[in-house]
């Protein structure tokens, strides 16, 4: 079973997480971003994923779940767009402009999409 982190406590988050515990394959859990020790908490739970509001979500955020996680997969949900994104937490070393789009033409997940 995977365990899903539901971060924050917006009308669409809410939502998010009332629709994740519904399904048998995942354990959601939600938490209160702006809760004392919140971040402390969601740490210590190594999830498989994270759900987070783009519209309250700070960069600094973001940018600590995907260095103290490696592997997870975060996605933030912007209720303005109506769009989700994916956030990567696999560092990867480009070096030249060639070597970058070596790694787009890599990336599967792009294909998918088309």
């Amino acid at each position: 079973m995977r365990t899903v982190v539901v971060f924050g406590t917006s009308l669409m988050a809410s939502g998010i997480a009332a629709a994740l515990r519904g399904c048998a394959s995942v354990e959601t859990l939600q938490l209160d971003a702006a809760a004392p020790g919140a971040l402390n908490v969601l740490d210590g739970l190594s999830p498989d994923a994270v759900v987070l509001d783009l519209s309250v979500a700070q960069p600094e955020l973001i940018s600590h779940l995907l260095r103290m996680h490696p592997g997870l997969f975060l996605i933030g949900a912007d209720p303005a767009s109506e769009e989700m994104l994916v956030f990567s937490s696999c560092p990867v070393r480009v070096l030249s402009p060639d070597a970058l789009v070596q790694l787009i033409e890599k990336n599967h997940y792009l294909e998918r999409l088309s």
